[in-house]
């Protein structure tokens, strides 16, 4: 295992950013609940939550999902998003890790 991902808030009204490192199942609890936060304070309706927070991912691993798929996360319901985001990020067995 590498260096570990960490996430960036300045304030709960400026979105969060998720650093290049490996990410693990706190690290994307914390990710999600800090774009809550975030989306909270700005009023976001659920239809716009995802755009507005999927690309503040700085990984290389991580931020190429956005960049090559933006046109299916502008679709995805911030549900559906955690989900990927789990499935996509984390190892098949990470409820057992937390």
């Amino acid at each position: 295992m590498g260096i570990k991902a960490t996430i960036t808030q300045a304030t709960p009204n400026r979105p969060p950013t998720l650093s290049k490192g490996d990410i693990d199942p706190v690290i994307l609890w914390e990710w999600f609940i800090k774009c809550e936060t975030y989306l909270r304070h700005k009023g976001t309706m659920d239809a716009d939550m995802v755009k507005m927070i999927a690309y503040g991912i700085v990984s290389v691993r991580a931020i190429h999902w956005p960049a090559t798929k933006g046109s299916v996360l502008a679709s995805m319901d911030w549900d559906e998003y955690k989900s990927q985001m789990c499935t996509l990020f984390l190892a098949s067995d990470w409820e057992h890790m937390m």
